[in-house]
Order: structure tokens, then C-alpha cells, then sequence
């Protein structure tokens, strides 16, 4: 592996950590009790008015669709 390759992959790992669901990220996620809270903290937007079952089937339906670089 080249230098600029290495370099390059410790930027992407560095920038995907930054955005990952670690640490602060991950106890605001923990603390969530309700989907809508869940989809706020996830998505950074209001949820869609949905009951909680299908607000949460719909949230797990975004984020298989999304790359994970969608979600900062």
C-alpha cells in the first residue's frame, strides 16, 4: 500500500468514526425511549406521523437503503 492509500484510508476511517453512533452518539441513542426520539437522534429530522410500529419498520427501511456516509 502506497503512502496516499494509507492516508486515504485513515481519513475514511477517521471521518466514518467521527459520524458513527459512538460515544456522545451512542448514549443520546441509548437514551431514547420512544421511535420518534430514536428517528431524531438517527436522522436529525422530525419523524413522519406514524404509529411507533410502523415508524420503526420505516426507520429500518431507510437505513438498509442508505450507505452508511448518508447518515452524518
Amino acid at each position: 500500500m502506497s503512502g496516499f492509500d494509507a492516508d486515504y484510508a485513515y481519513a475514511r476511517t477517521c471521518g466514518s468514526l467521527a459520524r458513527s453512533f459512538l460515544g456522545e452518539r451512542a448514549a443520546a441513542l441509548a437514551r431514547c425511549s420512544r421511535a420518534a426520539d430514536a428517528w431524531r437522534a438517527v436522522f436529525g429530522e422530525q419523524p413522519p406521523a406514524l404509529p411507533e410500529a410502523a415508524l420503526a419498520a420505516e426507520a429500518e427501511r431507510l437505513l438498509a437503503s442508505r450507505p452508511a456516509e448518508a447518515l452524518q
